[in-house]
């Protein structure tokens, strides 16, 4: 009599750690189109423009289409000029209503006087997001005693200084 008690007992706690498992799941799927409320992004950021380096193309170009979408203005940074006002027109076409600048820096200079520069342009703006996209590696995987000086100079320059200098 006891285990058949212990069996039942044990057989509905399963069932309600999976019933919780499954509403957890369907939750998780459904609650951002029905039950949650989206983030007002540029109310949260407290600023008007965001700063999004290596804007010129793959995700930092998707993510100034995204910012601009949400109304953002946008400041694009990049390495070569005629990109960025290619780029600047692209965003202008779509969201006419928002300013874009462009402010054209190649990471791989380690010179204070370009980051000042770059952080002069910077402080124009009240800068509410940064997205920091610009980062380097080697064109194909090698070891590291055989890759080139220069090569292994610009990608450490161009992934440890940004995030280090370029500071809000």
């Amino acid at each position: 009599m006891s285990v058949d008690w212990f069996i039942a007992g044990a057989g509905a706690l399963a069932l309600i750690i999976v019933a919780v498992r499954i509403f957890r799941i369907l939750y998780n799927i459904l609650a951002p189109y029905v039950f949650l409320k989206p983030i007002d992004l540029k109310k949260r950021a407290g600023a008007s423009w965001a700063v999004v380096t290596g804007a010129t193309d793959g995700i930092g170009k998707g993510y100034c289409f995204e910012l601009a979408a949400r109304g953002f203005n946008i400041l694009l940074v990049s390495r070569t000029q005629s990109k960025l006002d290619a780029t600047k027109q692209e965003i202008l076409a779509k969201y006419p209503h928002i300013n874009v600048r462009t402010a054209a820096y190649d990471f791989t200079d380690a010179s204070t006087s370009g980051y000042q520069n770059l952080l002069t342009q910077l402080n124009e703006v009240d800068v509410g997001i940064l997205v920091n996209n610009v980062g380097m590696f080697h064109g194909y995987p090698e070891i590291v005693h055989k890759i080139e000086f220069g090569s292994a100079r610009d990608v450490a320059v161009v992934n440890t200084l940004p995030p280090t200098l370029v500071r809000i």
